[in-house]
């Protein structure tokens, strides 16, 4: 796929489209098997908002969570998941919006998320 060519080719266009605002991750509440399914909208080196887009969040503010992030989307190897723990610092039940503020955080994975950010950022620059 070739992003920086604008020959009008819409297919491919809409593809990269879709992929900036579908970065897929999982929301799960700390001692719950149960997953949430969501699109990451935003991400900074200290939280994160997500979208769920199947089911309502059954998480209150303050709750300890974790967000699970693919790391081949972000091109960070070496690893199957990153797991971060986090606190519930926002919820829009009606409209499926979590927001979370990262915790314990180790060294390791404060590079992930600055890798994670900076291409992050790298995307919502993109104009298609």
């Amino acid at each position: 796929m070739n992003l920086s060519n604008n020959d009008g080719n819409t297919e491919e266009q809409r593809s990269w489209a879709g992929y900036l605002t579908g970065i897929p991750v999982l929301v799960q509440k700390l001692n719950n098997k149960k997953t949430y399914e969501c699109t990451l909208l935003n991400i900074s080196k200290s939280g994160f908002l997500v979208r769920s887009e199947k089911k309502k969040f059954d998480i209150i503010i303050g709750d300890e969570i974790f967000i699970l992030i693919d790391p081949h989307l972000f091109m960070i190897e070496n690893k199957n998941i990153i797991k971060i723990s986090s606190t519930c610092t926002r919820l829009e039940k009606n409209e499926f919006y979590l927001g979370g503020k990262f915790i314990n955080l180790t060294s390791d994975l404060k590079k992930d998320i600055e890798k994670i950010v900076k291409c992050f950022k790298d995307l919502s620059e993109y104009e298609i």
